[in-house]
């Protein structure tokens, strides 16, 4: 990991104990975000649409693509890390597995993931050097976590943070009645039909929210146990109530059960036209202006806005769907959701008192940090009540994720760490706040970044400035301190299949050699005559080979044990 330079494999080898989490160690999930496969929508028409647009449900997309570093981490300007105290600006101060507190906060910074653009100046695949300070001298800031909703979720997502630490485990098993976790984990799919029947049952509301919730709480305790905390959080539609769960507002134990519940409320209030969702790359003004409004017509509403030009339709499905087609008419990229109703929309809105009846059941606390709502852009009231109320009310109100944004960046937010799978909100972040210095942090950027992008995501956090401990991960690990252990003796020999050889690639003495091949020498027998004594010279020669086989394999088994090959007499049966 970060500043241990043994890489992603020795940290995922045999899992050390996590002990007790974090009081409220996770996120809750991203609820709304309708679409599920959401990550990248087509934009239909405009040429400023051309690039799919990322799009989920309730984050409603229609982000423009990228190349995979900027999609992974937005814009680096500007929050440039401090040094330790003492340690001059790149010099190597990351410690090494066997540092005692392991603080990373150092000049440098190694991680067993490739090189991700825009963390400061790079010295290499993986390595991150801190600089004195930022562009325009912004330096660190305030660290905000960012907890993605429902459309980040797929199939196997962070299995390699509970394989890796086994500990965590405990999350899943507060799945009660096992749902969310046979759809997070299903069996292995081999064909597409297989394949669409783990998405679709992943896509499930009921499914995806408590599923999410889970991985979550996972990434925020491990990021907690390496000492990188938040000054602030916020969420996605049902994010938020994954970051209330990461404050310590909600019981840890309680997020499965009350995510179903929030589910439930949701899909409850959908009547005979449960309505529709639409993706539209342009800003709610300019959606005014082809529709008319505000208000918008036809019970329609801007449920989400993302970015400057991304913005989500919600409503009646028939309202949606013409202007799906006036917005198209007008040049504007415009894609139909696939969601199961018209989420943060009227149409949903008497969820709100029935999950505020669920939540009126469940003891609330203090918040550790400030947690950011949707709704209202500023952070959540205080008094269980009134956060029961915003909780509540958020269900059937738009998200303005942007303002949100912008006003958590002018409260001293400069650092932004998505906790969760994906990368979408991190893409939302750089389009929102352009080239301002700030840094977007994605702890699981890629489906396939496993464990190798969540120490990446902890080596450019150290090196922002952010104090980071991770040599708890390589306890009761077969990791060493490169800096301290001997140099490794190199083998003596190598196996490969069944044949053993030395370092320099010559076959050991009396092993088995590579198949040579058989000369064939022609034979003259009359036709119809056998050979005299051609049977008993079969047998053997016959006999002969397996003896010479039977010693060969003895003589590799006891070079691998490292024992002695005793010199045996000749079988070659005299002639």
């Amino acid at each position: 990991p970060a500043g241990a330079r043994t890489g992603a494999a020795n940290a995922a080898g045999a899992a050390p104990r996590t002990g007790a989490a974090p009081r409220a160690g996770g996120g809750s999930t991203d609820t709304d975000r309708a679409a599920a496969d959401a990550g990248s929508v087509a934009a239909a028409g405009a040429a400023d649409a051309a690039a799919a647009p990322s799009a989920s449900a309730d984050t409603a997309a229609g982000t423009p693509a990228r190349t995979a570093a900027g999609a992974e981490t937005a814009t680096a300007a500007g929050t440039a890390p401090r040094t330790r105290a003492g340690s001059p600006a790149g010099a190597d101060a990351a410690p090494r597995s066997g540092s005692g507190a392991g603080a990373m906060a150092g000049a440098g910074a190694v991680a067993g993931a490739g090189a991700m653009a825009g963390a400061g100046a790079m010295a290499g695949a993986g390595v991150y050097w801190a600089e004195a300070d930022g562009p325009g001298g912004a330096g660190v800031g305030r660290t905000a976590f960012l907890f993605p909703g429902q459309g980040s979720q797929r199939p196997g997502m962070s299995a390699h943070l509970f394989t890796a630490f086994p500990g965590l485990g405990r999350l899943l098993g507060a799945d009660a009645d096992g749902r969310a976790v046979a759809a997070l984990y299903p069996p292995a799919a081999f064909d597409d039909a297989a394949r669409e029947e783990t998405r679709r049952a992943l896509t499930d509301t009921r499914a995806a929210q408590p599923a999410l919730g889970m991985v979550e709480l996972a990434a925020y305790e491990l990021l907690a146990r390496c000492g990188i905390r938040p000054d602030l959080a916020a969420g996605h539609s049902y994010g938020e109530l994954v970051a209330l769960c990461a404050a310590g507002v909600v019981d840890a134990e309680a997020l499965p059960r009350l995510s179903s519940a929030r589910a439930a409320a949701i899909l409850g209030a959908a009547g005979a036209d449960p309505g529709a969702m639409a993706a539209v790359s342009a800003a709610p003004e300019d959606i005014g202006r082809v529709l008319g409004g505000p208000p918008l017509p036809g019970g329609l509403v801007v449920a989400n806005h993302n970015a400057p030009r991304q913005a989500v339709l919600s409503g009646p499905t028939r309202a949606v769907e013409a202007a799906v087609r006036r917005l198209r008419e007008a040049g504007h990229g415009v894609k139909r959701l696939p969601v199961a109703c018209a989420f943060h929309s009227p149409l949903v809105a008497a969820a709100g008192p029935s999950f505020g009846r669920v939540l009126a059941e469940e003891p609330l606390h203090e918040a550790e940090f400030e947690v950011w709502a949707n709704r209202t852009a500023r952070p959540y009231p205080v008094g269980p009540d009134a956060v029961r109320r915003e909780l509540a009310a958020q269900i059937g109100a738009p998200v303005r994720f942007a303002d949100q944004i912008e006003a958590m960046y002018a409260a001293g937010a400069r650092t932004f760490v998505e906790v969760g799978p994906g990368c979408v909100l991190t893409r939302l972040v750089s389009d929102v706040l352009g080239g301002r210095p700030h840094r977007a942090v994605a702890c699981e950027p890629r489906p396939d970044s496993g464990l190798a992008g969540f120490l990446d995501a902890v080596a450019r956090l150290a090196a922002a400035g952010l104090p980071v401990a991770a040599d708890w991960m390589f306890r009761g690990r077969d990791a060493v301190d490169i800096d301290r252990a001997p140099a490794p003796r190199t083998p003596g020999w190598t196996v490969d299949g069944h044949l053993v050889r030395t370092a320099s690639g010559d076959p050991l003495p009396g092993a088995l050699a590579p198949a040579r091949p058989v000369v064939e020498a022609p034979v003259a027998t009359n036709p119809g005559e056998a050979a005299p004594g051609a049977p008993d010279a079969l047998v053997a020669e016959f006999l002969r080979s397996s003896r010479e086989m039977i010693a060969a394999q003895r003589d590799v088994l006891l070079a691998y044990f490292g024992g002695t090959v005793e010199a045996a007499a000749s079988t070659v049966p005299p002639k």
